[in-house]
């Protein structure tokens, strides 16, 4: 049974949202998710972790810094493990 008070919410939306009609209704449904609050918190703490690593993710999902990537392995990884790799990607 639906609840017939309502409440305003303020939500930032990434979507031109003019377009639909005044009229437009939007609920925030409770999320479902396949996991325990262990996965969330633990994505959570490593991105509050004082690390270069977590720092990069910040970076990328908090300010919307774009991805940069390699275009070679060969510039980033030791002259030594090219076979190694070359064999690992071969078995996939």
């Amino acid at each position: 049974m639906l609840n017939e008070e309502h409440s305003c919410k303020s939500v930032c939306y990434f979507r031109n949202l003019s377009i639909l009609p005044e009229s437009t209704l939007f609920r925030l449904d409770q999320e479902e998710k396949t996991c325990d609050i262990d996965t969330p918190l633990g994505n959570l703490s490593k991105l509050m972790e004082n690390t270069c690593v977590s720092q990069k993710l910040r970076d990328l999902i908090i300010d919307f810094r774009e991805p940069q990537f390699t275009s070679y392995l060969s510039s980033v990884l030791p002259y030594d493990a090219k076979d190694t790799v070359a064999c690992i990607l071969k078995g996939m």
